[in-house]
């Protein structure tokens, strides 16, 4: 795990020493990991978080918090950078084809079944234990954004 941290924390500032130097505008893709196993639902922007700082993913989630930390540091005064941090929720890597439309609710098993029914009605689904400290409801207050980008 160290690896996250290694990342987020390292290469964060690496690559703002860098837009401080060219004078470019930076864009942080952080996660919603930053809230941890969130106790408000859906999440704000201005939530703060339930993070558990030692559990076994802290690195990820508090590598994330750092990075953001470090970017607000350079924007408030360290370097004057202009600073945009995205908090993305739930991606999907390099070959999904999967649309989902509409903002609402719907379960892991409901995702599962409607990727079961449109590529292999025969494939199986599994359940497996669930990671520790793995966040169980994640949900972005999308208010804000509905209201700049219509």
């Amino acid at each position: 795990m160290e690896r996250y941290h290694k990342t987020n924390v390292m290469g964060t500032l690496n690559m703002l020493g860098l837009a401080k130097r060219v004078g470019a505008r930076f864009l942080i893709t952080s996660t919603s990991e930053v809230y941890g196993d969130p106790l408000q639902h859906p999440q704000a922007e201005t939530y703060w978080g339930n993070v558990n700082p030692i559990g076994v993913r802290s690195c990820y989630d508090e590598g994330k918090r750092t990075a953001e930390t470090l970017s607000m540091d350079y924007h408030r005064g360290l370097g004057k950078i202009e600073v945009r941090i995205a908090r993305i929720f739930n991606t999907y890597g390099p070959m999904h084809v999967l649309s989902i439309f509409g903002t609402y609710e719907f379960t892991m098993l409901e995702l599962a079944k409607v990727v079961q029914e449109t590529i292999d009605p025969n494939a199986k689904i599994e359940f497996r234990p669930n990671t520790e400290d793995d966040p169980h409801k994640r949900k972005p207050d999308i208010t804000k954004a509905k209201q700049l980008l219509g």
